[in-house]
């Protein structure tokens, strides 16, 4: 059955901030760090690349996992959730959409991407 679960659930990256915003509006564990609005200020202040991977079942937003990309001359290539803040991460509703989240983002960081 955990299977089933895990297989509709599908982690996308182009979600409208609109939607993401009313998702972590709604969430009672959500911080202001989730809303796309903080990924475009890392973005814009400190020129990382960023993104926000969404998990959808059944057309609706079951967790939100922003991210912010990172190059180290001597660290290498890494990804963290949100930098120079203690809060954000994984927001879900469960922990099936929470592993796929992070599943996505594990890969995504291997992958260069």
């Amino acid at each position: 059955m955990r299977e089933e679960l895990s297989a509709s659930i599908h982690v996308i990256d182009r979600v409208p901030a609109a939607s993401i915003d009313q998702y972590v509006g709604r969430h009672p564990d959500a911080f202001a760090y989730h809303l796309p609005a903080w990924a475009l200020l890392f973005e814009r202040a400190f020129g990382r690349r960023t993104t926000t991977l969404v998990a959808m079942s059944a057309g609706r937003i079951v967790g939100v996992l922003p991210l912010t990309s990172f190059s180290h001359p001597v660290f290498g290539r890494f990804t963290v959730s949100v930098p120079f803040v203690n809060y954000g991460g994984v927001l879900a509703d469960d922990d099936v959409a929470a592993r796929a989240l992070l599943r996505e983002a594990v890969s995504r960081t291997h992958a260069g991407g």
